[in-house]
């Protein structure tokens, strides 16, 4: 290959820069990054287009109000008794009884115990076995039965705290929470029965507790490797959203005999499934009860269960596990915080909470019944905690009891206010005067207070101004309460100080029992007048409503909660209702002949009875949409 000369270019000559001036460069980057910035905004822009094309291509299944979370998603729930039993385990010898003993005993051990329980670690005792002596010790049991006010408030989240909580509850509850504490898991029917069968027995709750810490399954999940799984609070959607039906579950699990008929749970819940029901085609309404309850609301809901026959289903079963697993349902609504079984539903719900009326009345109620007050603040802050919203019947109530007792924030709560059963009493229709008067023996003119007997509900101040108002008028005029009187239970106080009336004066007070829903209409229709005592309610009264429904007058007491609904108040006969004279006066009135008195009532709320259950119910199931779509 012949070589080549290297060929030699000449230099070239360098250019001198031209000198420009500061101001020339910082306008020219200035350029540069707007130039950068407008071309990032149009790839960004293209992209936007892009991906909305892309969601345009593909048909979205729409959901009305179905409880959808991503795929695969699952919200766990806080540590149980287990898991801070692993923890515990974790720790070293004298580490581990010390943590046990502060959560258990919620304080540190002696050196002497922590000598002692260390020791028996080392001899070869297992940690299982350490934790009975500590669980069930006479110090953990004492601190287990104490009101919750002391043992379980200040350390909510120990271990002794979590079973002091349930420690007061039924025994269907109790079975319950040591299968979720303590196995992670929730019982079969099968597994049930046994457990309730020793607690009905008489065996003591401490004995259950050491079978279900010892037992095989409890041990392997402690001795495993890895953390015991958490119970799975929410499951997917059990059905298929592009439907568009949705599946609302309304939970009644008493675990005692509960009836409802006459009381305003009952009448609540009805009005409100037919409000539901009646406006809603796409819906579809599952009741859930007990085995014990289920032929007795099959009865309270039998017209329902006819007329929506295929869209309201009532099912029964003692297991949370059963009914999680077979009820279809997105959301949950439970209708009393009471039903403290409710924390153990795996999909969303949504509490009602009419009132705490215990608090208003610390004194009185904490004294005459103190069992049912401290089980109710074991409860209450629970099923609180775990609902997804709470509603309330009235501002006042959201305010006392939601605000201020319970500390939820203002996103949790809503207030859906009641309204008249105008509907319901037109598709009743009304028991014949004649045949209603017969059944209860009223042949004379009556005023009425429909409520059962309650400390808060005023009875006695009203009995005794209604004798007073007859030893100033005598008349054959009728006082008529709808509930029994019997010596004990609740009415034992007033039973004793009827006592204290001349006989023939008593006579004209009538007691006659919980009247069924169907003969309520009548109740107020032949009445003269309502009278409506209460020293405390959640809502406005409701008697308010059904007497003015049916065009009877009320005369009411003066309470805040009332007065949020009826603005004009002296269209009413109001009455300072710890005021005996001022009742008197209230009767009095309540006794003369006013033929315009109630229409004068029913145009000063002529708004509020205008407001029907299908506006109620379009507000619940507004909520319960919101609720299922969110979680």
């Amino acid at each position: 290959m012949p070589l080549r000369a290297k060929v030699v270019k000449p230099a070239r000559k360098r250019r001198k820069a031209k000198w420009v001036g500061k101001g020339h460069w910082l306008r020219r980057r200035l350029r540069l990054q707007r130039a950068k910035k407008l071309k990032k905004l149009v790839n960004k822009k293209r992209r936007r287009i892009r991906h909305r094309d892309e969601r345009q291509d593909t048909p979205v299944p729409v959901s009305i109000a179905g409880y959808q979370p991503p795929e695969g998603a699952q919200l766990e729930e806080q540590d149980t008794i287990l898991h801070k039993l692993y923890r515990s385990m974790l720790l070293d010898g004298e580490g581990f009884v010390r943590e046990l003993h502060r959560q258990v005993l919620h304080r540190d051990a002696s050196d002497q115990e922590a000598a002692e329980l260390t020791q028996q670690l080392s001899s070869g005792t297992d940690k299982v076995h350490i934790a009975e002596l500590v669980m069930l010790s006479e110090e953990a049991q004492r601190l287990y039965e104490q009101p919750f006010l002391s043992a379980g408030r200040s350390n909510r989240d120990t271990i002794g705290a979590i079973i002091n909580q349930a420690y007061a509850s039924s025994h269907l509850f109790f079975v319950h929470f040591l299968y979720y504490e303590l196995l992670s898991r929730l019982p079969e029917e099968s597994e049930l029965r046994g457990h309730m069968e020793h607690l009905v027995r008489g065996v003591p709750r401490s004995h259950l507790i050491r079978a279900f810490l010892l037992s095989e399954e409890c041990r392997g999940l402690l001795s495993s490797h890895e953390p015991p799984r958490r119970p799975v609070k929410y499951l997917r959607n059990p059905s298929d959203p592009s439907t568009g039906e949705v599946s609302i579950g309304i939970f009644m699990g008493f675990p005692h005999v509960t009836p409802l008929d006459g009381e305003g749970i009952g009448r609540f819940s009805i009005r409100l499934i037919d409000g539901m029901l009646s406006t809603w085609d796409r819906l579809k309404v599952y009741i859930t009860t007990t085995e014990t309850n289920y032929d007795e609301y099959h009865k309270i809901f039998a017209r329902q269960l006819e007329q929506y026959a295929g869209r309201l289903v009532l099912m029964k079963s003692d297991s949370m596990e059963t009914i999680n697993r077979t009820v279809p349902v997105h959301v949950w609504l439970v209708p009393y915080v009471g039903l403290e079984l409710a924390v153990y539903l795996q999909r969303p719900y949504v509490l009602c909470l009419h009132d705490l009326v215990y608090l208003h009345f610390k004194e009185l109620y904490f004294r005459k019944s103190p069992e049912f007050c401290d089980w109710m603040e074991r409860v209450v802050y629970r099923m609180a905690e775990r609902a997804a919203a709470v509603v309330f019947n009235s501002d006042y109530i959201k305010r006392k009891e939601g605000m201020e007792y319970l500390g939820l924030q203002e996103p949790k709560t809503q207030v859906i206010r009641l309204a008249s059963p105008q509907d319901e009493y037109n598709f009743m229709g009304l028991v014949p005067e004649a045949e209603f008067r017969i059944k209860y023996g009223l042949a004379d003119e009556y005023i009425v207070f429909p409520s059962v007997i309650r400390f808060h509900k005023n009875h006695s101040r009203l009995i005794e101004s209604f004798i007073a108002y007859k030893k100033i008028k005598p008349s054959r005029l009728q006082l008529v309460i709808t509930d029994q009187l019997t010596p004990d239970g609740l009415n034992s106080d007033l039973y004793g100080e009827l006592g204290r009336y001349p006989a023939e004066l008593l006579a004209s007070v009538r007691f006659i029992g919980r009247l069924p829903s169907g003969e309520l209409p009548a109740l107020y229709k032949y009445a003269k007048g309502t009278i409506v005592p209460t020293l405390f309610e959640g809502s406005c009264p409701f008697p308010i409503l059904e007497s003015l429904t049916m065009g009877t007058p009320v005369a009411a007491g003066r309470l805040e909660v009332t007065q949020e609904v009826i603005r004009d108040m002296e269209a009413f006969i109001t009455f300072n209702p710890y005021s005996v004279s001022e009742m008197v006066a209230a009767i009095a009135q309540l006794d003369q002949p006013q033929a315009a008195l109630a229409v004068r009532q029913q145009a000063a709320i002529q708004e509020t009875l205008q407001r029907t259950w299908s506006h109620v119910a379009g507000e619940y199931t507004q909520l319960l949409e919101h609720v299922g779509k969110a979680n």
